[in-house]
């Protein structure tokens, strides 16, 4: 796992955050440490993320909002399924793998941080009209400068729920990029444990991959196929000094009066 071609880490391509030049190994290291979090936190979080994926995709939920592509001649075949999506994930096979060590680090490995994926993610908005007829809405969106000492992700849930006068518990999903498995363990902290059975349903960008300028959009696409009648979700990511999130609403049953000042 993270080998690419020359055997050389996939990281070394595509590692370093464009805010701080630091790598992300080490910058899920610091965080690690400095929230306690035990390589096998990492670990346990980074197996369920893989967990989850096959899951969705033996059931054929990830068909659903997956668009094979024609690769070039050389090979035959459709692209069909992810290959990075780990069914026997588990804590034997993750513990053996050694940590990247970058900056002294000791508790990331290449199995529990989000690689960077070579697919796309596409969404297609659509103002809110009278002639709505339901779906899925973006009810709010909103970007905040993270606090020093708190996790952006955490942060940008919490503020928006309070501003949307929605509590945690209402939440049907909270899907939160999977920048490190540290960086989302360090936000469930913030946000109570209790949301952890409520993560990422169909697996996140530990299993799936980081999808570069894409991340959050994989997410709404989830969100989209997957929430049920009047079910609420939040989206959020944080990187650097900014997070960020998105209260995702589906609602059938909606009339135009209530759609005003919402974007769509």
């Amino acid at each position: 796992m993270g080998r690419h071609e020359g055997g050389g880490s996939l990281l070394d391509r595509a590692g370093a955050d464009p805010d701080s030049g630091r790598h992300l190994s080490a910058e899920a290291d610091d965080v690690a440490a400095r929230f306690g979090l035990s390589r096998e936190d990492l670990d346990s979080l980074a197996i369920e993320s893989h967990s989850k994926a096959a899951r969705a995709q033996e059931e054929g939920i990830l068909d659903r909002e997956t668009v094979p592509v024609l690769p070039p001649p050389d090979y035959e075949g459709f692209v069909r399924n992810d290959e990075a999506v780990q069914g026997g994930a588990n804590a034997r096979r993750f513990g053996a793998l050694p940590a990247v060590r970058r900056e002294g680090g000791a508790f990331t490995t290449h199995a529990n941080l989000a690689l960077p994926g070579d697919g796309a993610a596409a969404l297609l908005l659509e103002a809110v009209s009278p002639e709505w007829s339901g779906g899925v809405v973006i009810a709010r969106s909103a970007v905040w400068g993270a606090p020093e000492g708190e996790t952006g992700a955490a942060y940008a849930v919490r503020k928006l729920a309070e501003e949307s006068g929605v509590s945690l518990g209402e939440l049907a999903a909270v899907e939160l990029h999977e920048r490190s498995a540290a960086h989302v363990l360090a936000a469930l902290k913030g946000l109570g444990f209790g949301l952890r059975q409520k993560l990422n349903p169909r697996g996140g960008a530990i299993a799936l991959g980081d999808v570069p300028g894409a991340s959050v959009i994989r997410h709404f696409v989830s969100l989209a196929a997957a929430l049920g009648p009047g079910e609420t979700a939040v989206v959020a990511a944080g990187a650097g000094g900014l997070c960020g999130a998105s209260l995702v609403r589906r609602d059938d049953a909606r009339s135009p009066e209530r759609g005003k000042g919402e974007s769509g």
